[in-house]
């Protein structure tokens, strides 16, 4: 029996020996390495940013109201009792958000819009209403835990491939990740 126990207790101690040393790499798994490098070369989000003169003064030009994430951009920007734009040119939703995000990067801090990857074009329940997400990327590498995503939120207007953009939104933040509750990683991406 005190065989028994120790052979147990031996066990035990040796699981969670490994849960504690191998339990950060469980949320990332197949990404070891690649053409980009290994794992230790990830980015980090450093102290909060602030937003910029430019940032206000395009948010004011669209009369809008805006919370700032901690990255400096638009965590949600919308306008109280109307729409940011009723004239956002686009044969279809992602090619409208993506053309109102152009005109509009400096809010989100964007350089082009070219790197931003469509995530999901959801179209709304119990209307004609879109919700256009993507994804953004950094030099080739995407961003993981749910940080930098950007979603436009729109409906067609009146006019042939005009649509009304309701809000727009930014993350900074997802869920905390096994790696380190304040990281975002980078990553090559799998497409």
């Amino acid at each position: 029996m005190a065989f028994r126990q120790a052979l147990l207790r031996a066990v035990l101690a040796a699981v969670a020996a490994m849960l504690v040393f191998a339990g950060p790499s469980f949320g990332v798994r197949g990404a070891a390495s690649s053409a980009h490098g290994s794992l230790r070369d990830f980015s980090k989000a450093t102290a909060p940013n602030r937003p910029t003169a430019a940032q206000r003064a395009a948010v004011k030009a669209l009369h809008a109201k805006v919370t700032w994430n901690s990255y400096g951009t638009a965590a949600t920007l919308m306008r109280p009792g109307g729409y940011l734009t009723k004239q956002a040119a686009g044969g279809t939703a992602v090619v409208a958000a993506r053309s109102w995000l152009a005109k509009h990067k400096v809010i989100f801090r964007l350089s082009t819009v070219r790197d931003l990857r469509l995530v999901a074009d959801s179209k709304l329940t119990g209307g004609r209403g879109h919700a256009v997400t993507f994804q953004q990327s950094f030099g080739g590498l995407k961003v993981v835990n749910g940080a930098g995503r950007i979603t436009v939120s729109m409906v067609p207007a009146k006019q042939l491939h005009r649509w009304k953009i309701g809000f727009a939104s930014s993350t900074s933040d997802a869920f905390k990740s096994p790696l380190n509750a304040d990281d975002s990683v980078l990553l090559p991406h799998d497409d």
